[in-house]
């Protein structure tokens, strides 16, 4: 067996119920539960992807949207390379929340051990497309946030039918690559 010459911290962040658990488990176990499992401040998963030939390893940090973990969270983000910034396409608050909470507690926590900033590659995931008849929120509302913010793209996904589930981690994961070795070959 192969080891990983990249272990690449990735954390899932946004509003509660915007299932982040839904495509974690769909991305690493390929399954979707229909009940909704609140995450409890942190759930760890790891998945091995190759990349453009390189194996990379994806550690997935699962990270609580509920108010009340709001104290504890921001140690999680601390290292983090990669970043999913999750949002339920039903829900527009959970867009606005992206731009005005998510992303901020990501440039403010996403750290070196010395306190230094971290230029961590982010995506923006509509999730819950499989929901046709409830999509509240349009492409170019999404769009426009995802210029605002910096991200690297915007992805619609749906966790219940796999809809572009493996695409988000891996165009997140290339994306890094790209960039980090267009750094070393400077």
């Amino acid at each position: 067996m192969y080891k990983s010459a990249y272990i690449l911290k990735t954390v899932l962040l946004g509003d509660a119920g915007v299932g982040k658990t839904s495509l974690v488990q769909r991305f690493v176990h390929d399954r979707f539960e229909k009940q909704y499992l609140l995450t409890v401040g942190l759930d760890v998963s790891t998945k091995v992807v190759t990349v453009n030939s390189k194996r990379v390893t994806l550690s997935l940090h699962d990270i609580g949207g509920q108010k009340r973990f709001q104290d504890i969270r921001s140690t999680f983000f601390r290292g983090a390379q990669l970043a999913l910034l999750v949002y339920d396409l039903t829900r527009p608050k959970t867009l606005e929340n992206i731009q005005s909470v998510w992303y901020p507690q990501l440039k403010k926590y996403a750290v070196t051990a010395r306190g230094e900033p971290i230029n961590t590659v982010s995506i923006l995931v509509g999730n819950k497309a499989d929901l046709i008849d409830y999509i509240a929120v349009s492409p170019a509302e999404a769009k426009e946030v995802a210029e605002n913010i910096g991200v690297i793209d915007h992805i619609i996904t749906s966790a219940k039918t796999n809809k572009n589930v493996d695409e988000a981690f891996t165009r997140l994961a290339t994306a890094y690559l790209e960039q980090y070795f267009s750094k070393i070959n400077k």
